[in-house]
């Protein structure tokens, strides 16, 4: 940026005026130049009032100039009555100067604006900053989305910074705007920024009700970080919940294909099975998810829930039949299934204590299995 503001600096920047218009901006200069704000802000009222002076280019760069040099003024000293000349003051310079480049058909402004308006563009990424830190989202939004359209102005050339494009679509998703925030977010994801822009985007037109659109987004954003366990899981939760069971265990076959030695992965489509109640099938995904984590105490409650609920299962088909040897059998297994279910509580032990929520989940289990014996010697 500092590159920038040498090489503006070395053009020429006087535009061709008339003896009126040099008498009228010579006085707004000295004015100015002298700490005058408020008589210079007289009279450059009365020009923006006349019919012929509002037309010249000139007059609203003066008027942002008189602004930005107040506003700097008034920072440096604390002097509110310096930087509240105007309301939103720096809003205010910025609307001035874009009027002059617009007004100035022939371009001899943008030397002499450009400077201005790239420090103008720092002011407002430091109220931003400020404003987000105080929780100010809305008015964090403002400062950062102004910033953002200075540097895009095209007689700038300047690159946009990608950290202001984050910090704008951010304090827009804070601010709950979320057609901003889905339109910046947009931006930052297809430049495949992060991981956490996706997510973030899913999230925003989840607000906006377009779930679609959600589960399309986070499905790239898989696709473009090689599948990572955060992207993926949201993912599968959507479309679980979405009823696109058979379509999140396809997108979590894929990214099992790219990480085979995510223990997530394989724990999450043991979950999918156990919601729809296919035990067998949840069982065969948890203990691949043990092997490659074999400390993971929920892993090991998972497994002996689905062996509980399989047993409960088979006593519930068991109080249905009449023939005496059917019911033997159905008891007998699901005795086996309890066992089993009590065995894979036990060795959860083995990896040392679990964090109290998963202990209270291991002894509600030996309780419902009729081993509550086992609860001290676990615990």
């Amino acid at each position: 940026m500092k590159k920038l503001l040498i090489l503006l600096v070395l053009f020429s920047s006087c535009a061709v005026v008339s003896p009126l218009q040099k008498s009228k901006y010579l006085t707004l200069s000295n004015l100015i130049d002298s700490g005058k704000y408020t008589e210079a802000k007289d009279v450059v009222e009365e020009m923006i009032a006349d019919k012929h002076s509002q037309k010249w280019p000139k007059t609203w760069y003066y008027k942002g100039h008189l602004c930005q040099a107040a506003y700097a003024e008034g920072t440096k000293k604390g002097n509110n009555a310096l930087t509240e000349l105007y309301p939103n003051q720096l809003a205010e310079a910025y609307s001035a100067y874009t009027t002059a480049l617009a007004l100035d058909k022939r371009g001899r402004l943008e030397k002499l604006v450009a400077p201005k308006i790239i420090i103008l563009a720092n002011d407002f990424q430091k109220i931003g900053e400020k404003s987000f830190n105080e929780k100010k989202y809305d008015e964090s939004f403002s400062a950062f989305e102004h910033a953002l359209n200075i540097i895009r102005i095209p007689a700038l050339s300047i690159q946009v910074d990608t950290n202001l494009l984050y910090n704008t679509a951010l304090a827009a998703y804070e601010a709950k705007l979320w057609d901003k925030a889905t339109n910046y977010l947009t931006e930052l994801h297809n430049q495949k920024h992060s991981k956490n822009v996706s997510h973030l985007l899913s999230e925003a037109y989840l607000q906006k009700t377009d779930t679609a659109m959600a589960v399309k987004v986070l499905y790239e954003g898989a696709q473009n970080f090689a599948y990572p366990d955060t992207l993926t899981l949201l993912l599968t939760d959507l479309l679980y919940k979405t009823n696109n069971t058979e379509k999140a265990h396809s997108k979590l076959d894929e990214a099992i294909g790219k990480n085979p030695n995510s223990y997530t992965l394989y724990s999450t489509k043991g979950l999918l099975y156990q919601k729809k109640n296919q035990y067998r099938k949840a069982i065969e995904y948890y203990a691949k998810a043990i092997e490659l984590n074999p400390k993971d105490h929920e892993l090991y409650v998972s497994i002996a829930t689905c062996f509980y609920n399989i047993g409960v299962d088979i006593e519930e088909r068991s109080l249905k039949l009449t023939n005496n040897r059917l019911v033997i059998e159905h008891k007998a297994k699901s005795a086996e299934a309890f066992e089993d279910a009590i065995s894979w509580l036990d060795k959860s032990s083995q990896y040392g204590k679990p964090k109290p929520k998963t202990q209270a989940k291991i002894n509600e289990l030996y309780k419902l299995l009729g081993a509550s014996h086992k609860i001290e010697a676990n615990s």
